[in-house]
């Protein structure tokens, strides 16, 4: 009995995984904050200040002008607060290196966006901040294999699940 529960739940949660949910799509660009001094040199406070220029520009990216911005040059039919839940802006660990990610269920518009936005970054926020311009480190590539759901861990989680319902009937 307790087979067939895990049986079962992995074929239900397997077929719920493979026939019911959309998969999702991720296209990541990346965006290095340049350095404010107009020396070669690069010193302590032009390292402590591009850290902190990350922190406004993942901030200043989410702005409705910004965000609007993309949505009319990619001509989307999503609002400002969806494309807001379908973005990522993070700092990579105490870096200059902005990380842009979005996911949408068509693979060409998580590229689209990433790429967008990144390039939004170059192009908009240094005149509103005032600073150097950044450098566009990574373009996103055509995502060719989906990012989620997780086919695996979804069936393992069903299968788990059902055996635990079961254990407890059982009990």
């Amino acid at each position: 009995v307790i087979i067939i529960g895990f049986v079962v739940g992995a074929l239900v949660a397997g077929s719920i995984t493979q026939f019911f949910i959309t998969p999702k799509f991720t296209g990541v660009s990346k965006v290095y904050m340049v350095s404010s001094s107009s020396d070669s040199v690069v010193d302590l406070t032009d390292l402590n200040i591009g850290t902190s220029l990350s922190s406004d520009y993942e901030e200043l990216l989410k702005t409705r002008p910004i965000i609007e911005g993309v949505i009319e040059e990619l001509n989307l039919d999503h609002t400002y607060e969806e494309l807001l839940d379908m973005i990522t802006i993070a700092t990579i660990n105490d870096t200059r290196i902005l990380t842009i990610t979005a996911e949408s269920t068509i693979p060409e518009e998580a590229q689209a966006i990433a790429n967008t936005l990144a390039d939004m970054a170059v192009s908009e926020l240094p005149g509103l901040m005032d600073t150097a311009t950044p450098n566009i480190a990574e373009w996103a590539v055509f995502p060719e294999k989906k990012s989620s759901p997780s086919l695996a861990t979804n069936t393992m989680i069903g299968a788990l699940i059902c055996m635990a319902v079961v254990l407890g009937v059982l009990t």
